[in-house]
């Protein structure tokens, strides 16, 4: 099924009292556009692995509303980490992709590969997402691009080495089929990476916002 440019739904605005836990222990956190942070140090702890779990459980819920009714299976790979306190600021690639039943098999939905910032914050034996930020499209993205990440997390964006690029996305599409098979028991019938279906960064990352703690666009 070819799948199109990905249709921004805007995000609900949230009471600011629902994020008052995460605001008071973000001592003092400010997520503002522009890529606002204090200075910080490589994060150590949680594990890569776990951050990444926490991100795309995290953006199952806020990427996108599914389009065809299914359901949004995310995966992510860390590109950098930076934390202040209890802050973290994750810097990820993000595969999200809908699917929905259709008979006895899974068909793909609306998808997005792309870039972005997600905010975490740790309490106790938890870590917690409280929002994420994205880049704007067309000529605006390289300069969103070097304004919102480090050096250490473009450079491992592969933007300009396809074949890394797509190794990145087959990758994170083996975990979300295999999600998919865990929820589902049934098979997919649509293979996201089969031959003329490519996602590019400049095709699928849209206007940059920021669902940030404090409920800012």
């Amino acid at each position: 099924m070819p799948v199109g440019r990905r249709r921004r739904v805007p995000m609900r605005n949230v009471p600011i009292i629902h994020f008052l836990p995460l605001i008071a222990l973000a001592l003092g956190l400010s997520v503002c556009m522009g890529g606002c942070w204090p200075s910080s140090t490589v994060v150590n702890h949680p594990s890569n692995v776990d951050l990444a779990t926490v991100a795309a459980r995290y953006l199952d819920d806020h990427i996108f509303a599914p389009t065809f009714g299914g359901h949004v299976f995310c995966e992510t790979e860390i590109l950098h980490l930076e934390r202040q306190g209890s802050a973290i600021k994750a810097y990820v690639w993000a595969l999200c992709i809908e699917y929905y039943k259709e008979g006895q098999t899974m068909q793909m939905g609306t998808a997005v590969s792309e870039p972005l910032v997600v905010y975490m914050i740790e309490h106790e034996d938890s870590t917690l997402a409280s929002g994420f930020a994205e880049s704007r499209d067309g000529a605006l993205f390289a300069e969103d691009i070097q304004q919102m990440f480090p050096d250490e997390a473009v450079e491992r964006m592969c933007l300009g080495d396809i074949p890394c690029r797509n190794a990145r996305v087959h990758r994170l599409e083996g975990g979300i089929a295999e999600q998919v098979r865990r929820a589902y028991n049934l098979p997919i019938a649509t293979a996201p990476w089969n031959e003329g279906f490519r996602y590019s960064p400049w095709q699928l990352i849209l206007a940059v916002q920021i669902h940030g703690p404090m409920g800012m666009d």
